[in-house]
C-alpha cells in the first residue's frame, strides 16, 4: 500500500504542492480511497479498470487541482476556526452550483457544531441559495440522511430545515 501512496505521490503531489502545500497527503489519500477498492483482498494493486474508470474523461490536473479545493474546503470547516468557516462560505456563496457532496457533509457538520456563530455562517449560506442550487442542495442532502455517520444524518436534517420544509416534502414526492 506504501509503495502505491508513494507512486501516486510522485505523479501528483507536485500538482497540489505548489498551491496547497499542508493538503498534499489529504488529496493522496482522496485519491488512494477512488482509486483502491477495500472490498477486494489486495488493496494495493489496482487493476487497469480502476484507473482508466476514475482518469476517463477528465483532465487529469483540473480533476486532481479540485480535489485539492475540495480538501481545502474540508479542512476549513473542519478547523472550527470562524474566520476559515467563513472564508470557504464566502466563496461557495459567489458560485451558483451545488459543492460536491463530501463538502456539504462537512457543511452540514458544522451546523451541528455547539458554536452559533459557525452555524450562523452555514445557515446564511444555505438560506441564501435559490433556484436551481437551492434543489440540487436539498436533493444532496436527502442523499446525506443515508450516511452512515450519525452526526452527518443529523448535520443534514439540519441543514433541509434550514433550507425549508416545504419544498423538501415537493422533493419526496418525486
Amino acid at each position: 500500500m506504501e509503495s502505491l501512496r508513494r507512486q501516486i505521490r510522485s505523479h501528483f503531489g507536485s500538482m497540489v504542492e505548489s498551491r496547497y502545500p499542508d493538503l498534499v497527503n489529504n488529496v493522496i489519500d482522496t485519491m488512494m480511497s477512488l482509486l483502491t477498492d477495500k472490498n477486494t483482498w489486495e488493496p494495493e494493486y489496482i487493476s487497469v479498470f480502476q484507473f482508466v474508470n476514475l482518469f476517463r474523461g477528465k483532465h487529469v490536473t483540473s480533476f486532481v487541482e479540485n480535489l485539492a479545493h475540495e480538501a481545502l474546503i474540508m479542512s476549513h470547516l473542519s478547523s472550527r476556526q470562524i474566520n476559515l468557516v467563513k472564508e470557504v462560505m464566502d466563496r461557495l456563496s459567489q458560485i451558483p452550483v451545488v459543492p460536491p457532496l463530501e463538502s456539504l457533509r462537512y457543511i452540514s457538520l458544522v451546523l451541528v457544531c455547539p458554536d452559533r456563530n459557525l452555524q450562523a455562517i452555514i445557515e446564511l449560506y444555505l438560506l441564501s441559495a435559490s433556484g436551481q442550487l437551492r434543489n440540487d442542495l436539498i436533493m444532496c442532502y436527502i442523499c446525506l440522511l443515508e450516511h452512515e455517520n450519525e452526526q452527518s444524518r443529523k448535520g443534514a436534517c439540519r441543514a433541509l430545515g434550514t433550507l425549508g420544509v416545504c419544498l423538501l416534502i415537493y422533493q419526496f414526492f418525486f
